[in-house]
C-alpha cells in the first residue's frame, strides 16, 4: 500500500530509505514530477530526516542520466548501449549530479549489507512473493537489512505490496 505523503508527520521519522525513482525526478534535469520531489526534499531536509540511498541507486542514477544526456544532445536518436565512451563523455555531469545527492546534509549511502548471504536470499525471496523486479526487490530489501520503516517512490511495481514494512511514501 501507498501512503500519502502530505499524511506523513516527517518529525517523528527518523530515517527513509529513497529509490532512484525519486532521487531522478529531483536530480536530473527534465524529469515530470521534479516539482514533487523538491518538495519532498524540502521537507526532508528542513525535518532533519535521515535519506538511505545504496550504490544501485547510484547505478540507476548515472545509467538514467546517460540516457537523457544522450537524448538531449542527440535530439531523441535511440540510445547506443554498446557505445563505451559515452559514461566517460557525461562524466562531468554525472559527477555533478553525484555529488549534489551525497551532499546533501542528511543523506547517508549504505553499504551492502553484512549478512549478505541472508540479504541475497530475502531479495531473491520478494521477487518470487511480491513479484517484483531484481532492483526493486533490492531496494525493499536494502530497507529491511537496515529496519528502515519508509521507502519513498512512486514506482508503480510497489504500490501493492503485502508487507508490513518497508511502508511506500509517494511523493
Amino acid at each position: 500500500m501507498q501512503l500519502n505523503a502530505d499524511r506523513i508527520n516527517f518529525a517523528k521519522l527518523d530515517r527513509v530509505y529513497v529509490d532512484a525513482v525519486f532521487v531522478i525526478a529531483s536530480h536530473v534535469p527534465g524529469s515530470k514530477d521534479k516539482f514533487r520531489a523538491d518538495r519532498m526534499w524540502a521537507r526532508l531536509i528542513a525535518t532533519k530526516v535521515k535519506v538511505c540511498v545504496s550504490t544501485l541507486l547510484l547505478d540507476e542514477l548515472w545509467y538514467k542520466a546517460i540516457y537523457l544526456f544522450h537524448k538531449r544532445d542527440f535530439a531523441g536518436q535511440d540510445f547506443p548501449k554498446s557505445d563505451p565512451s559515452l559514461p566517460a563523455k557525461y562524466y562531468a555531469e554525472i559527477e555533478k549530479l553525484t555529488l549534489a545527492l551525497l551532499n546533501l546534509p542528511n543523506v547517508e549511502l549504505l553499504p551492502t549489507p553484512p549478512q549478505v548471504q541472508l540479504f541475497v536470499d530475502n531479495t531473491m525471496k520478494l521477487m518470487k512473493t511480491e513479484s517484483l523486479y531484481p532492483r526493486d526487490a533490492f531496494h525493499i530489501a536494502m530497507a529491511q537489512a537496515y529496519g528502515i520503516q519508509y521507502v519513498i517512490s512512486n514506482d508503480a511495481h510497489l504500490k501493492n505490496l503485502s508487507l508490513a514494512t518497508p511502508l511506500i511514501i509517494g511523493f
